[in-house]
């Protein structure tokens, strides 16, 4: 005889439930008995015999509404599930469906508690259905609900019905990853990976942890097959897999100008060979030191320096603080706006400051700047994916950069010579490009030009006459 009381009704359903996947054409004579007795949890069980085994809706509706009748959870879930869906015997009816999975909700059934925070979230749509639907959520992923701990820690990053807070999306996140009955999609698994892919919600870039979560991703979720190709990827081409994986590039336009920016990987870069400059009178001066490191945050940076033409575009009028016996011809537009000697100063005290003012009112989602010292020398020498090259991109200068030997005296159109590990053009030559040094409201330059010596050129250096921009961007905290 087997008891239905409190303490095992979980145990009841269970060898209930086995039992009526090969009961045949009847159900079990002591759940018969039991139901027409009026034991909730049997006549609970009536209703999954009737809907899974005979496929009568309508008879499993029956005995699902006298449960329910008895503030059975599980039954009322079933009754709010047929009225959600409807069938050819039971009509649609999403206010019944919503009423009945408020009922189970309330008695803590997991899985009701899931479908009316879907329904808050999806059917209202605004403030309210949002914070309802996190409050439903919460109450489900603290039952150790996978799927209501992923989509909490999705509302926890978005801000949605809750406070953003990145530090416990991604605590929900790997809940939701590392849980046991994540079974059949473990869609927890696949964002949580996605977010070391991306960087995203508040987590550095990670390639092991992007491996560690997706092999938890099964063969039944969705993105299986793209997920098995990227891992394929991270394996094959290790920390280079990040410039495959991921949308490096983006093309802002203000006005009628277009700018490529590039995004540089934040963390943390390991010199080498240092740098030391040997002056005329003999004395040295050490620029860097074998292994030392530079560490910074991601931020995108323009693939070439900015042009006579972009600047016209969003400013309005030229920059006239060249001269034109400096370009190769009179047509300008691909070159890189530039001043020269003494005027280089007001160009990038003067027209900088116009530019990125501009940008920030065109472009109100990110915030535009000029790159510090160590942003521009860390995306110089490649970033995370460094190669260690002497110069920015190469150890053969002529391959990288417009210098004294092979410019002619000349400034020369951008993105004309190799670009380097990052696919940046011109970091070295051409001009040079101003940077933020340590003092307030105090640049410098870096990347040397078409007028410095092959002997000059380096990555904490640069001795010229003449300065061109290259700019960053990063997005706008709100």
């Amino acid at each position: 005889m087997i008891k239905t009381n409190k303490k095992n009704g979980i145990v009841f359903l269970v060898i209930v439930s086995l039992m009526l996947t090969s009961c045949g054409p009847t159900p079990p004579k002591e759940l018969q008995q039991k139901a027409e007795q009026g034991d909730r949890y049997a006549e609970y069980l009536m209703g999954k015999f009737y809907e899974d085994i005979k496929k009568d809706t309508l008879e499993a509706f029956e005995w699902y509404i006298k449960s329910a009748q008895q503030g059975f959870d599980s039954a009322q879930y079933q009754i709010a599930c047929l009225y959600n869906s409807g069938t050819s015997d039971i009509v649609q009816k999403n206010y019944e469906a919503i009423n009945y999975f408020m009922k189970a909700a309330k008695q803590g059934h997991v899985i009701a508690q899931c479908h009316l925070g879907i329904y808050y979230r999806d059917d209202l749509g605004n403030e309210i259905g949002y914070e309802k639907a996190a409050s439903w959520f919460r109450q489900s992923a603290a039952q150790n609900n996978p799927d209501a701990q992923n989509i909490y820690a999705c509302l926890l990053e978005e801000g949605l019905g809750v406070k953003q807070n990145l530090d416990s999306a991604i605590y929900y996140y790997r809940l939701a990853a590392n849980n046991i009955q994540a079974g059949t999609y473990n869609v927890g698994a696949y964002n949580l990976g996605k977010k070391f892919l991306h960087g995203e919600c508040g987590v550095a870039r990670n390639l092991d942890s992007v491996l560690y979560y997706w092999k938890k991703v099964p063969e039944s979720n969705e993105n299986y097959n793209e997920v098995q190709t990227m891992m394929s990827t991270i394996t094959t081409y290790g920390k280079k897999a990040i410039l495959y994986l991921n949308p490096h590039e983006k093309t802002i336009t203000a006005n009628d100008a277009e700018i490529e920016m590039i995004l540089v990987d934040g963390g943390t870069l390991t010199i080498q060979k240092g740098e030391t400059v040997y002056w005329s009178s003999g004395r040295e001066y050490v620029l860097s030191k074998d292994g030392e490191t530079i560490t910074v945050s991601s931020f995108w940076m323009s693939k070439y320096e900015i042009t006579q033409g972009q600047i016209y575009d969003i400013l309005g009028y030229e920059n006239y603080d060249y001269d034109y016996e400096f370009f190769e011809d009179y047509n300008t537009r691909n070159y890189p706006s530039t001043g020269y000697g003494r005027r280089s100063f007001r160009f990038y005290q003067y027209i900088t400051d116009e530019l990125i003012k501009a940008l920030n009112d065109l472009v109100p989602e990110y915030e535009f700047d000029i790159p510090t010292e160590k942003e521009w020398e860390f995306a110089a020498r490649g970033g995370i994916f460094s190669e260690g090259y002497k110069y920015a991109g190469s150890n053969m200068l002529e391959e990288v950069a417009w210098y004294k030997s092979n410019a002619q005296n000349k400034i020369h159109k951008v993105g004309l010579k190799k670009p380097n590990e990052l696919g940046f053009y011109d970091m070295f030559g051409n001009v040079a490009e101003v940077v933020k040094n340590n003092k307030p409201y105090s640049f410098g330059e870096r990347g040397g030009s078409f007028t410095t010596e092959k002997e000059d050129f380096f990555f904490r250096y640069s001795n010229c006459y003449n300065a061109g921009i290259r700019l960053i961007m990063r997005e706008k905290v709100q």
